[in-house]
């Protein structure tokens, strides 16, 4: 089911690991939001090249929003205010427990990652991708 505008509060399952560190595959609670909403370091869901993508506002100037998974350290999505199906409140992690990405530490920790430098970011990206691999678990929050 295409989902390009929700009018109160969804549920959407999550493939890929573009997000990584802060969380991987799984299930995210969206809402409506309006463009004042839409400030650098928020997640929203938004309509790209036919498919839903859940990343991170990095840039915006005026309509335009340039957008990045957490884990993406190259690709970016440009894109318009009119294509965000909403704003994302919620992580579900696989364990069921809730984690609000409108929290101080959800905004210390995008703050942070976005300022490191690329070579910083893909050694930890490496890092957790062999503890995922070795069976431990990555810290998403």
């Amino acid at each position: 089911m295409e989902i390009t505008d929700i009018s109160i509060q969804s549920f959407f399952e999550l493939e890929g690991n573009s997000m990584r560190p802060y969380y991987c595959r799984g299930k995210v609670i969206a809402q409506p939001c309006t463009p004042e909403e839409m400030r650098r370091g928020e997640i929203l869901m938004f309509r790209y090249d036919g498919n839903n993508v859940c990343h991170r506002i990095i840039r915006r100037d005026g309509e335009k929003l340039t957008m990045q998974g957490d884990g993406n350290l190259y690709k970016q999505e440009q894109i318009n205010v009119s294509d965000v199906i909403g704003i994302v409140h919620t992580i579900i992690k696989p364990n069921g427990d809730l984690v609000s990405t409108q929290t101080r530490a959800a905004r210390i920790y995008w703050k942070i990652w976005l300022r490191l430098p690329t070579i910083v970011k893909r050694v930890a990206l490496r890092i957790l991708k062999e503890k995922k691999s070795s069976g431990s678990h990555s810290i998403t929050q």
